[in-house]
């Protein structure tokens, strides 16, 4: 359905761009933010983003400053670019929630407090990798938050002085709990499975020529 939607926009890069209101929302976010004491991210801070650098205002500007350039031009690879977009940057990296074969591994109690430690703050709030309720992490210092899935828990993470509280939410999300799959033998003397199969081809191709990981 993502695919659908993106070729329907003009593909990738397209649908992203400066002049849509998907890329300008985009170029307006922030890809860390601290507030008070917690930090909230896509999927989590790795060793390597918190060595690079402290400061969540020039990790923000390094994003910024890479939405300002040519997208579609593949970039050198550098420390600030790494830091943001890299295979253990902050769009990329879900260490505390699963370790990636190649990338990284799975994130211990010292590499959190590491992060909170240069960061200077109490906690880190992620998303990006789906749980069934909110779940508190590492002796509640990290805050799984992504509750979107069939059979999740209605339940949002929210702060009071500064200090947090899960609420249960008494509001259904008409989340369908049982997806439905009909399965079949893929058979290539149809003309329907063909096109599958091209279909399949092309968005292959397509994404091959994106920049990566930049």
């Amino acid at each position: 359905e993502t695919i659908y939607a993106l070729n329907q926009l003009g593909g990738y890069t397209k649908a992203f761009a400066n002049d849509t209101v998907l890329g300008r929302w985009l170029r307006a976010q922030p890809v860390m933010l601290k507030l008070g004491t917690t930090l909230f991210v896509h999927g989590g801070i790795s060793r390597e983003v918190a060595d690079f650098e402290n400061s969540p205002a020039q990790l923000n500007q390094l994003m910024h400053e890479y939405w300002q350039g040519d997208t579609l031009e593949p970039r050198a690879a550098t420390a600030g670019l790494d830091a943001v977009l890299g295979l253990s940057g902050l769009t990329q990296y879900r260490g505390y929630m699963m370790a990636v074969e190649g990338r990284y591994g799975l994130a211990d109690d010292a590499d959190v407090s590491h992060v909170l430690e240069r960061f200077g703050a109490d906690r880190i709030v992620i998303a990006h990798t789906p749980v069934l309720q909110v779940e508190a992490l590492f002796d509640a210092r990290v805050y799984a938050i992504d509750v979107n899935e069939p059979g999740a828990r209605s339940q949002v993470l929210t702060f009071n002085h500064g200090q947090p509280r899960v609420v249960e939410i008494p509001i259904s999300r008409n989340l369908e709990k049982t997806v439905r799959y009909t399965y079949r033998d893929f058979d290539p003397t149809t003309a329907r499975d063909r096109e599958i199969l091209s279909s399949m081809i092309r968005q292959a191709r397509v994404l091959s020529t994106l920049p990566h990981p930049y």
